[in-house]
């Protein structure tokens, strides 16, 4: 089986997944919807450089205003994997940037805890209500320990994995918040991540 990835890898594949898809989102006048982002779709190249695969659910959204909008876009049928996808597209196929917000952000608690997005046999099964839940339960940072991808080699930083694992999980949860006008968008996504990369490096 090939080897576990290292946390400096997966924090590598947080920011660069996060940057592809903000040029998605940000580069033309219009942003272009990936509608399935998913840990399955992120390829690794040999330098594990993610990739974004899989445009085939790709679509021209509208700019998102902070207000929320009278008319949506709306899409004709729901498509995607449905772990992956938010409420708002799953019962009233509304379509948005903040589509792929909240698959970015199941992807994150993945990369983060190293866990099935969704997993019958799990209580809860949703990857997200799962995190949301082991975080509250806990006492003071106990949390972080119960979800930590145990398979990750250890590493000599940890205080700052610590830190930057728990800034990731935090930002995941706001990623896949029940209400899209709430959530991040990219840009704010790639700063959070570039801001929690200087707490990755640091030594106690």
């Amino acid at each position: 089986g090939t080897a576990p990835l290292s946390w400096l890898q997966k924090k590598e594949i947080a920011e660069g997944t996060a940057r592809g898809l903000h040029f998605l989102h940000c580069i033309a006048s219009t942003p272009i919807i990936h509608g399935d982002v998913k840990s399955a779709n992120i390829l690794l190249d040999r330098h594990f450089e993610p990739k974004l695969g899989d445009f085939g659910l790709s679509r021209d959204g509208r700019i998102e205003a902070d207000t929320d909008e009278k008319s949506p876009l709306i899409a004709s049928h729901v498509k995607g994997t449905l772990a992956y996808l938010p409420p708002e597209f799953i019962t009233n196929k509304i379509l948005s940037t903040k589509l792929d917000v909240y698959s970015f952000g199941i992807v994150l608690l993945e990369i983060g805890t190293g866990l099935r997005a969704y997993l019958d046999s799990r209580s809860p099964p949703g990857l997200a209500d799962y995190c949301y839940s082991a975080k509250n339960s806990s006492k003071n940072s106990r949390w972080i320990e119960a979800l930590m991808d145990k398979r990750t080699p250890p590493a000599d930083n940890k205080a700052g994995i610590t830190q930057w694992f728990d800034g990731l999980i935090c930002l995941g949860l706001q990623c896949v918040e029940k209400d899209r006008l709430v959530r991040p968008s990219f840009p704010e996504i790639v700063l959070v991540l570039a801001e929690l990369s200087t707490k990755f490096d640091s030594t106690p």
